[in-house]
């Protein structure tokens, strides 16, 4: 991967390796313009690449959610939780990326989410990432537009994130 900064629309290809998510490329749309935030996801990608889990990735893991604790309305509720979550399932982290742009596509692009690492309701003494969209909406339409993220994002990825990802709104 170059480390010039990509379009709005790009696309992330390992070539012959396959990715933290196992997959060949991944697509993020518009959503990611800000230069800075390209800037931050670029650096994370091509640590993990060089340095194949090494202290420096961790520590790469660790500017990015410092990074995105202040980007648009994003609240990590333990940093040091969600690195350490993030540096066990690396897998996570561009799905991390595309939950953002469904939140955001569903939701609005000013849209406040909480990242919390909390233990699995479902899977005893395992920990879930989940993502709380913090909305003022009503609830019929708030629901609406996470059965939106469910069935354009979430549902084609279940067997790969089911127990690790969970996104769910918060009313204010």
């Amino acid at each position: 991967m170059s480390k010039a900064l990509m379009p709005p629309r790009w696309e992330w290809t390992l070539g012959d390796q396959e990715s933290i998510a196992g997959v060949k490329s991944i697509s993020l749309d518009a959503v990611y313009s800000d230069a800075s935030f390209l800037k931050v996801f670029d650096d994370l990608v091509t640590s993990y690449q060089q340095t194949s889990c090494s202290n420096s990735y961790y520590e790469d893991l660790e500017r990015f959610l410092n990074f995105l604790e202040g980007y648009r309305n994003c609240e990590v509720r333990s940093i040091p939780d969600l690195q350490a979550f993030l540096y066990d399932n690396m897998f996570l982290v561009p799905y991390l990326f595309q939950a953002f742009d469904a939140i955001w596509k569903a939701f609005g692009a000013d849209q406040k989410v909480i990242l919390e690492v909390i233990d699995n309701p479902s899977l005893e003494e395992t920990k879930i990432l989940t993502i709380y969209i913090v909305t003022e909406l009503e609830p019929e339409e708030a629901l609406r537009r996470l059965e939106r993220i469910d069935e354009e994002w979430l549902l084609s990825r279940l067997n790969e994130l089911s127990t690790k990802l969970c996104i769910t709104v918060d009313y204010i």
